[in-house]
């Protein structure tokens, strides 16, 4: 209470005196969010003195932060990237603040790393780490790997930084592919044995032999001996049927690509030796895999033989014809695996 002198009279007034609250306090702080024009989702937070910490009393942090334990789910990799607007005067931050797939812009006259802290807009891990194997039965191709995605970007506009010269503050590691899925040898190919080309026959107590000339490899003979134009007997050697070409493999994956580390944007040059934005790796690749093995004989005929029994003598004449066509058995296709794109490491600028 204080005295004053007001026309001639003294009177006492009222006077009230208290502190202003403290800089972190939540009084200042304000956060907005929206959608921007171009549908992407904008968190901005500002404040005079804004401390990121698991357990801070304004809860931010809790907020903003996405752990890391949290997977990408294969079946849906495109994520809806998110943006993070933070106005300062001071910014501290504790410990690692997981942003996958944001970008996140501070304007701050001084930008504090405590406690191991760092922003990190690195992708997620994938949920299934492999895309799923070929078909052996189905003859499907095995999935391609999903590539990495792209790290959010980070922009930094400070006067001044406070932070371990030897820690990387700020992550912007494009994300990993996913491993190809695995392709399957193909299944060898039927082998045949080849027929022989001598043929016997005894009659009225006399045996001749007749002895065929192939042009090609034989697995199937239908003959005949005739007496003139008399038939006498009719057989066959080995089956009508074919030696096959080996299977071809089934086709392996591709590898999914890395993703690209996000772009850094500062107006303090000496803050770029904290980051680390490079790219991510890409995925493990699939073996080659292996056309089946040829069948046997490769080149082979089916052939009809007419043999003229001969009474007077031990040998028989034989005339040979080909029945069907002469195939060629191929080996199985193979599929040697395909590498993936390499991914690049963004530019820095300075504003």
């Amino acid at each position: 209470m204080q005295t004053s002198v007001l026309e001639g009279r003294e009177r006492e007034i009222l006077v009230a005196r208290s502190e202003p609250p403290a800089r972190d306090s939540e009084l200042y702080l304000r956060q907005t969010d929206r959608v921007r024009p171009d549908g992407r989702p904008e968190t901005l937070v500002s404040g005079v003195d804004i401390v990121l910490k698991d357990g801070a009393p304004n809860g931010i942090f809790r907020q903003l932060n996405r752990p890391r334990t949290e997977k990408l789910n294969a079946d849906r990799p495109k994520e809806k990237r998110r943006s993070v607007v933070i106005v300062a005067d001071t910014v501290t931050l504790h410990g690692e603040l997981s942003l996958p797939e944001t970008d996140v812009t501070i304007f701050a006259r001084r930008l504090a790393i405590r406690d191991d802290g760092r922003i990190n807009t690195s992708p997620l891990d994938w949920d299934v780490a492999k895309a799923p194997d070929g078909d052996p039965v189905n003859r499907r191709k095995a999935g391609d790997g999903i590539a990495g995605p792209s790290a959010g970007t980070i922009t930094l506009f400070l006067d001044t930084i406070d932070a371990p010269a030897a820690q990387k503050a700020f992550l912007a590691l494009g994300g990993h592919g996913q491993a190809a899925g695995h392709g399957f040898d193909g299944q060898p190919g039927d082998r045949m044995s080849t027929v022989s080309n001598q043929f016997q026959l005894r009659d009225s107590g006399h045996l001749n032999t007749a002895t065929a000339k192939y042009p090609h490899p034989c697995v199937y003979a239908d003959f005949h001996w005739k007496w003139g134009f008399i038939p006498q007997y009719h057989g066959h050697y080995g089956a009508k049927k074919w030696p096959s070409s080996g299977q071809d493999a089934v086709e392996p994956g591709v590898p999914g690509s890395g993703g690209n580390g996000g772009a850094f944007t500062t107006n303090a040059a000496s803050v770029r030796a904290l980051l680390a934005n490079g790219g991510g790796r890409a995925g493990a690749k699939a073996g080659d895999v292996r056309g089946g093995r040829a069948g046997h004989p490769t080149t082979c005929a089916h052939y009809e033989v007419t043999n003229q029994f001969d009474l007077f003598r031990a040998t028989a004449a034989s005339h040979v014809r080909s029945i069907d066509g002469s195939p060629i058995v191929l080996r199985g296709r193979q599929e040697p695996y395909r590498p993936a794109r390499r991914p690049r490491r963004r530019e820095t600028g300075c504003g």
